[in-house]
């Protein structure tokens, strides 16, 4: 099988110096190559998360990562904000630049395109259609739809009105899939209800998922935990550990307001927060006087496999945006798969979960005391939080685990090219 993947936004193989902890396409691919496949992945030069170039050279640039597997690197301005109009250009630069190099090219059995970006999925799509490929376009952000949340209600008409060419051209990406997948069943719903047709039985609900954590015995995790321990964390401490981008979704502002409060009540508590973004920042000048708080900044896999054996419990302080609560978050998952009760303030498909399996608990959102009782009632009932953590770790296997989810998707885009390729043949 010849497989494009055509998807912008996650890391790279050979970012990080080929380090990089891959997320759902990449892990695709990967299992793809595994398989035999011959894959393409088409995505931007530019790194959405780093915020820079990673190519210096002329582009379209070609990288062989291994027999059968390539990259496309596609130019396109970049942006500082993620909500610029420099970001809307950048898209519509990569889209276009997708179009010109994909017609270089001979045409594989299946594209497999990520939604957002809608103009990257829009181009996959009609590419399709030129040429008769099937395309799948796999959701996982509610485009243009979340942009209308952060609208003021009297001013909700004049969004609608602005978005109405991104509505158009996400209806013109979804109308054109030959399937659309997504993280759940309700983000599967919206996206055939903007294609505008029904649901028929290739749409199918593929949740997020990772790999296995590294073995406690792994060189790479002994080491880490050394550094760890260097930093007080593990030696006594009742530990909550939050991973990430630290982006405009997370509410951290409540989370700072709960260590206060348990700074007074539960001096055994150490919240660690690791990630990077505009936010860390101000978390770092937080902790640095609050010995409760740790803001480390980016770390490795190593690291985070090891913080996670040292931690109690797993926090996801999101905002109650739409399209959050219609999803199982990546982080959520990555905590199931270390055993760890998740803490979070998600209502619809994440507090579902975790009351339905009992593996976490729900707190309010904006309610710093809230979120204090949850963590201190994991502190001070060790049985509780012992069940939490097997019944995550048990749900993990059952359900997320990504040779599990992640095969059944590749098998699927067999099926979906099945009859592409029968009239082919």
């Amino acid at each position: 099988m010849r497989a494009w993947i055509v998807t912008s936004g996650e890391p790279l193989p050979s970012d990080a110096g080929g380090g990089a902890r891959l997320l759902r396409h990449g892990m695709v691919a990967a299992m793809m190559v595994a398989r035999g496949w011959q894959v393409v992945w088409w995505t931007a030069n530019f790194d959405h998360t780093e915020k820079r170039m990673r190519h210096a050279g002329p582009l379209p640039a070609s990288l062989d990562l291994a027999p059968g597997y390539r990259l496309v690197l596609l130019p396109s301005r970049g942006y500082t904000r993620n909500v610029s109009l420099a970001r809307i250009a950048d898209h519509r630069e990569l889209a276009a630049a997708f179009g010109l190099a994909a017609e270089q090219e001979a045409p594989p059995d299946v594209v497999l395109c990520s939604f957002p970006p809608i103009e990257l999925a829009a181009a996959a799509t009609c590419y399709g259609q030129r040429h008769g490929v099937p395309v799948v376009v796999d959701v996982r952000d509610l485009w243009p739809d979340i942009f209308l949340d952060v609208v003021p209600g009297a001013l909700r008409w004049l969004g609608q009105l602005l978005l109405q060419p991104y509505a158009r051209q996400a209806r013109r990406a979804l109308r054109g899939a030959t399937a659309v997948t997504g993280i759940t069943e309700p983000i599967v719903e919206w996206g055939c209800a903007k294609a505008g047709r029904p649901r028929a039985p290739l749409d199918r609900a593929f949740p997020l998922a990772c790999p296995e954590p590294q073995p406690a015995d792994a060189p790479g995790v002994q080491a880490a935990t050394t550094r760890w321990t260097q930093r007080g964390v593990g030696t006594g401490r009742f530990v909550v550990c939050f991973f990430g981008a630290m982006g405009a979704q997370f509410d951290f502002e409540t989370v700072l307001r709960a260590a206060a409060l348990l700074e007074r009540e539960c001096p055994q508590a150490l919240i660690v927060l690791c990630g990077q973004g505009h936010g860390l920042a101000r978390l770092q000048a937080h902790a640095s006087h609050h010995p409760n708080l740790l803001a480390p900044g980016w770390l490795g896999r190593d690291d985070l496999h090891s913080l996670m054996r040292l931690s109690a419990a797993g926090l996801a302080p999101y905002f109650n945006e739409h399209s959050f609560t219609l999803s199982v978050p990546n982080k959520v998952i990555e905590y199931l798969s270390g055993g760890l009760p998740v803490v979070a303030s998600l209502q619809g498909q994440t507090q579902e979960l975790l009351a339905a399996h009992e593996c976490g608990l729900t707190y309010l959102e904006h309610d710093p005391q809230s979120l204090a009782a949850c963590l201190r009632r994991l502190f001070d009932d060790g049985a509780l939080r012992a069940r939490l953590g097997a019944n995550a770790r048990r749900l993990f296997q059952q359900r997320f685990t990504a040779e599990r989810v992640y095969g059944a998707m590749i098998d699927h885009l067999v099926a979906v090219a099945a009859p592409v390729g029968g009239a082919r043949a």
